[in-house]
C-alpha cells in the first residue's frame, strides 16, 4: 500500500515538474525578441544628394588696374576751334595726334605728360589762306572716380603751345604761350595692362597775342601700363 502510494506521488511530481518547465520555456521563448535583420526586408539606404553647384561670385579685382607704376599711350581724333571773336571767319577744325606717358602714383592718381599736334585749323583772311598748325605740350594730373576695370578721371595740366601760322603765297610766323588745359575722361582696362582711353578737353591760350585760340580737342588712344 505504501510503495503504491508513494508511485503515485512521485509521478504526480513528475508531471507537475514537466508542466513548470514547459510553462517556463514559453514563457522564455515569448521574452525574445525577434531578429530585426531575420526575414525582413532591408530598406536600401538613399543615395546621398548631389550637393548643388555654388556660382562663384564674380570679384573684379581692382588691385591689377589701380597699381602704381607706368604707361605710355598714343592715339588722335579731333580738335574743334571755338577761336575768341573769330564766329565771322570760317575756320576748319583739325584732326590731332596725342601721345602720353606717365606714372600712377596712387590708385587715385596719376602724373601725366602730354603732347598734342594739330594738324592745322585753316581759314581765310581778306581772301588769302591761312593755316594755324599748333604743338602743345602739358604736364599734369589725372584724378580718378573708380579704380576698377573703368576709370573715370579729371584732368587738368599747364603747360606751353608753339602756334605756326603759314600763308598761301608765303610768308609765315610762330608764337609760343603759355597754356591751360583741362578735361577728362575714361580709361577702360582690357586686361590688366592693355586699356583704351576716351578724353576730352578745353585748351586756353594766355598769351595776349595768340589769346584768342581756344579749341576742344576729343580724342581716343591706346594705353600700355607697365
Amino acid at each position: 500500500m505504501k510503495s503504491s502510494f508513494r508511485r503515485r506521488t512521485l509521478a504526480v511530481f513528475w508531471f507537475a515538474a514537466v508542466a513548470v518547465h514547459a510553462l517556463q520555456g514559453g514563457a522564455q521563448a515569448d521574452d525574445i525578441e525577434p531578429d530585426p535583420y531575420v526575414d525582413e526586408e532591408v530598406e536600401p539606404e538613399p543615395e546621398p544628394e548631389p550637393e548643388p553647384e555654388v556660382e562663384a561670385e564674380e570679384e573684379e579685382s581692382t588691385a591689377e588696374y589701380d597699381r602704381n607704376g607706368p604707361y605710355l599711350m598714343v592715339g588722335g581724333g579731333y580738335s574743334f576751334e571755338n577761336f575768341r571773336g573769330a564766329s565771322s571767319l570760317n575756320i576748319d577744325d583739325s584732326p590731332n595726334v596725342i601721345a602720353h606717358a606717365g606714372w600712377r602714383i596712387h590708385p587715385r592718381a596719376a602724373v601725366d605728360l602730354g603732347f598734342e599736334w594739330n594738324e592745322g585749323f585753316d581759314t581765310k583772311l581778306a581772301g588769302v589762306g591761312v593755316e594755324l598748325e599748333t604743338y602743345l605740350a602739358v604736364v599734369g594730373m589725372k584724378f580718378f572716380a573708380m579704380t576698377g576695370r573703368f576709370q573715370p578721371f579729371l584732368h587738368p595740366s599747364i603747360g606751353v603751345m608753339e602756334v605756326n601760322f603759314d600763308v598761301s603765297g608765303g610768308g609765315s610766323a610762330s608764337r609760343t604761350t603759355p597754356v591751360l588745359r583741362g578735361g577728362g575722361g575714361i580709361d577702360i582696362y582690357v586686361t590688366e595692362n592693355l586699356f583704351v582711353t576716351l578724353s576730352v578737353s578745353y585748351v586756353l591760350a594766355l598769351r595776349s597775342e595768340v589769346n584768342d585760340i581756344q579749341y576742344i580737342p576729343i580724342s581716343a588712344a591706346v594705353g600700355w601700363r607697365f
